[in-house]
């Protein structure tokens, strides 16, 4: 069994952090938070990729998320959730931050591994080609080879500008639900604080 990753948004605004992540309807006719991001080894992956963390206590997460981790929790475990911990990353310095460039991986690549790569036969590409080692070959042996860029789908790069994309869009949802509540329009002109709340499991 692997560890299970929940990731939350929350947002700073006016000395007081606020949950960003929206409800959803279900079928049930029910409203149901829906976290940033939920998963196991890729998210873990991703993780530790980050670097180091520090830690908050449940009273210290803002209150939508509270709420939310209070009614997922069995009713007989509650009363634990005062002593849980989670990790904590500020999204602009330490998420955000590490997306240089769109794709993790930029190299002369066998054209057949392109192919495979593209259609979902393969995940990983581990044939390729630095430019210098791409200039040493015979020049018929250079056709076989084409210049590429990717991210490997469950590669934890990937998961960071899928996750930088979702957090971008919650602040602007943000943003423009709440700005025109009495007080908050002068204070939502420029978001600086943001953070992920990761509880594991």
């Amino acid at each position: 069994m692997g560890t299970d990753y929940t990731i939350y948004t929350e947002i700073y605004i006016k000395d007081k952090w606020y949950g960003a992540d929206s409800y959803i309807l279900t079928p049930e006719g029910n409203y149901k938070l829906s976290p940033l991001l939920c998963g196991r080894s890729y998210v873990g992956e991703f993780l530790d990729n980050l670097g180091s963390s520090r830690t908050i206590k449940f009273s210290d997460l803002a209150e939508t998320t509270q709420k939310y981790m209070y009614e997922i929790t069995f009713e007989e475990y509650r009363d634990q959730l005062p002593s849980e911990t989670f990790e904590v990353y500020d999204y602009y310095t330490e998420i955000k931050s590490k997306f240089v460039r769109e794709y993790q991986y930029e190299y002369y690549v066998p054209r057949y591994s392109v192919v495979a790569f593209e259609t979902g036969e393969i995940e990983e590409i581990g044939n390729w080609l630095t430019r210098d080692s791409y200039d040493e070959l015979p020049t018929e042996e250079q056709k076989e080879y084409v210049f590429f860029k990717w991210n490997e789908p469950y590669g934890w790069y990937k998961t960071l500008a899928d996750v930088i994309t979702r957090v971008e869009m919650r602040i602007e949802d943000f943003r423009k639900e709440i700005s025109f509540s009495d007080g908050m329009w002068e204070y939502l002109q420029q978001i600086n604080l943001v953070r992920l709340i990761v509880a594991a499991n």
